[in-house]
């Protein structure tokens, strides 16, 4: 990092993109996990994403622009480590996540009623400012568990 808070990245020089992730990452979860994202799949994180799915197996790209309105706008620098190939799913496994996709769908359906009567029943009001000013350390809005919550005090 230098004198003026910046985080500076040598190709030549790092080591280990990992222990780069450790030090410098804003995405805690990552971060623990030495900037592994796991593997994901189309659509998923964005820029980061988009590049990586048209990466090879041990390239290393960056500084890519990131906008994130969570975190905040940023960069980040990423190695492709490993890929699976494309594959057609077997019957019974495509059968149990459908099963599965259909259960949730309706649960969420069961859910969502449930709140729409409620809304009808009581006044509700939401305080659009007040949700602005929540912020996570996490990714919430990608599905991922939330760490902690930042709330301003009022």
């Amino acid at each position: 990092m230098g004198n003026d808070g910046h985080v500076y990245f040598n190709y030549q020089t790092c080591t280990s993109i990992g222990k780069l992730a450790q030090k410098n990452s804003i995405r805690k979860w990552a971060a623990k996990r030495d900037g592994e994202f796991g593997f994901f799949g189309y659509g998923m994180h964005g820029e980061i994403g988009k590049k990586a799915l048209t990466m090879k197996v041990g390239d290393l790209a960056g500084p890519v622009e990131i906008k994130d309105e969570l975190l905040g706008d940023g960069f980040s620098i990423f190695e492709v480590i490993a890929k699976k190939e494309k594959r057609v799913k077997p019957f019974e496994e495509a059968k149990a996540q459908v099963e599965k996709d259909i259960h949730e769908l309706k649960q969420n359906n069961v859910m969502t009623q449930f709140l729409i009567e409620l809304r009808q029943k009581y006044q509700v009001a939401i305080n659009e400012g007040l949700l602005a000013n929540i912020r996570t350390t996490d990714d919430l809005g990608r599905g991922r568990k939330v760490e902690m919550f930042v709330v301003p005090r009022f």
